[in-house]
């Protein structure tokens, strides 16, 4: 039966001239993205304080308290 079978092109001719180019992720400088990052992970001591004050004040609502950190990651350690 699959001798009989005819399976067309999935893509026709004017459909093959098209080309797509994935640039998802691309770093162009592994140097600025590594200081942006280190950046990012550094918790000076006010901000240490000014997450804990506002922890207590809305404990486990991340997102609220994320909103007045500017760049900042949470790290947990394993």
């Amino acid at each position: 039966m699959k001798a009989y079978a005819i399976i067309p092109p999935l893509l026709c001719d004017s459909e093959r001239r098209h080309r797509f180019i994935n640039r998802n992720g691309l770093v162009k400088s592994g140097v600025s993205e590594y200081n942006e990052r280190k950046r990012s992970v550094t918790w000076l001591p006010h901000e240490e304080a000014l997450f804990k004050d506002k922890y207590l004040e809305r404990p486990k609502q991340f997102g609220l308290i994320a909103d007045l950190l500017d760049k900042k990651v949470l790290v947990t350690s394993k």
